[in-house]
């Protein structure tokens, strides 16, 4: 089995976790696409919005306010309607020409969208965000975006897609010397070349964002980062070097209350428990880390939003995800 196959079916099962958090029935059926339904490729075509004439422009605040609190709501009906506000919002200041907003309410709705499950209309949202946010001549938002791009590239398999976003996301972090997109970036380019199979150059790059993060203090890019280095190890056959990430990935995760975060590493340690020919302890192990997250905190995703308050949810999750993974070792 390819790296990059492998991998995104990890990364897609680990998605199931918090989308399941957010009420999804069937995360498999959102994740795991039929044998031959065709793969995304490519940038998806930005849809035409017709603007629709506003008597009053400024209600956009309003729009946005109300898509906020249908998504702290954090239920899958809610995050629809959420998103449907969004863009109701970018419409409402796309029409005052304010675009740099509308950016942000598009680049929300493609996070909700990607929760959700929903890559193709997370792609469309992204690539309507990064338009509006170009338009604004918003370096800073256009570099972020492309990263979300990037990332989500590569989770749908279009890896070399996802090398391209991110090479452009390095090219902006750096000229506006903003570490925090260059870590973001340099990471996702780590993983697209995992998905190519070169875990040397994989293993470069994610080092280099792990630095960066560690510079920054950002505990969270840091635990992002271990996570990945838990596979890349385990599959470079160097154990030891795989549970030292994934131990730290744990840590920093806990420090942070990022049940997430936390649910991702434990995950990451049943993958490496398994590659080491042990998967009923593999198994057991998730199952005990299930029931401990029960009584958690609140569960926050790779950005840092909190996304959901229901921990014995996720423990029923990381359960049900646990085997799905250790099928794929």
């Amino acid at each position: 089995m390819k790296l990059g196959s492998t991998l995104a079916q990890l990364l897609c099962a680990c998605f199931g976790v918090l989308a399941l958090l957010l009420g999804v029935p069937s995360f498999a059926r959102l994740f795991h696409p039929a044998p031959n339904a065709p793969a995304t490729s490519g940038l998806l075509p930005v849809p035409t919005r017709e603007v629709r004439p506003l008597e009053n422009q400024h209600n956009a605040d309003s729009v946005f306010a109300e898509a906020e609190s249908l998504r702290a709501e954090q239920q899958a009906e809610s995050n629809r309607r959420a998103i449907e506000k969004y863009k109701e919002a970018a419409d409402l200041w796309l029409a005052a020409g304010q675009f740099e907003k509308a950016a942000t309410a598009f680049r929300n709705a493609g996070e909700i969208s990607q929760l959700l499950g929903d890559t193709k209309s997370a792609l469309s949202e992204y690539e309507e965000a990064r338009t509006f946010s170009k338009k604004a001549k918003s370096r800073l938002e256009e570099s972020r975006i492309l990263n979300d791009l990037g990332y989500l590239h590569f989770i749908a398999g279009n890896t070399e897609e996802a090398r391209r976003n991110g090479q452009v996301a390095l090219k902006l972090g750096r000229a506006l010397r903003n570490d925090a997109v260059v870590a973001q970036a340099v990471s996702n380019i780590g993983e697209t070349f995992y998905g190519f199979g070169d875990l040397t150059k994989a293993l470069e790059y994610q080092q280099q964002a792990l630095a960066i993060w560690r510079q920054l203090g950002d505990q969270r890019g840091q635990a992002q980062t271990l996570v990945a280095l838990v596979y890349y190890y385990s599959n470079l056959g160097e154990p030891a070097k795989a549970r030292e990430s994934y131990s730290q990935a744990l840590s920093l995760s806990r420090g942070i209350h990022d049940l997430g975060g936390e649910a991702l590493a434990l995950i990451a340690d049943g993958f490496l428990t398994a590659k080491l020919g042990e998967t009923q302890e593999a198994l057991g192990h998730l199952g005990q880390h299930a029931a401990q997250l029960v009584g958690g905190k609140a569960v926050v995703d790779r950005r840092g939003e909190r996304i959901g308050h229901q921990p014995a949810l996720l423990a029923q999750s990381l359960s049900d995800t646990s085997t799905n993974i250790v099928a794929q070792v």
